[in-house]
C-alpha cells in the first residue's frame, strides 16, 4: 500500500521531471487539481486512491508523458508494471 507521504512525494518529483506544476499532475491522475495540496494539508485519502495514484504515476513516468493514454492499464499482478494493452512496458519501468 502506497502511503500519503510517498505520494505527495511521487507526485512533487513527477512535477518537477515533466516542469510543471503539482496541481497540473493530480489534475491527470483523475483526482482533481488539489489533490496534491489536500494531502498535504493533512487530508486523508482511501487506500485504494493511492495504490491506483501510485500506478498512474509509474506509468507517467515509464511512457514520458502525464497524458495516459485511453488502454492504459495497471497491470498489479505483474509487480506493479505498468503498460499499454498489448505492448510490454519500456525498459527500466518500475
Amino acid at each position: 500500500m502506497a502511503s500519503i507521504k510517498k505520494i505527495i512525494d511521487k507526485i512533487e518529483t513527477t512535477a518537477a521531471l515533466f516542469k510543471t506544476k503539482p496541481s497540473v499532475v493530480s489534475a491527470k491522475l483523475g483526482q482533481g487539481g488539489r489533490f496534491h495540496a489536500r494531502l498535504s494539508e493533512g487530508k486523508q485519502a482511501w487506500p485504494s486512491t493511492l495504490d491506483a495514484v501510485d500506478s498512474k504515476l509509474d506509468a507517467m513516468r515509464a511512457l514520458g508523458t502525464l497524458d495516459l493514454p485511453d488502454n492504459w492499464c495497471d497491470i498489479s499482478h505483474d509487480h506493479g508494471k505498468a503498460s499499454i494493452q498489448g505492448q510490454a512496458p519500456k525498459e527500466g519501468a518500475a
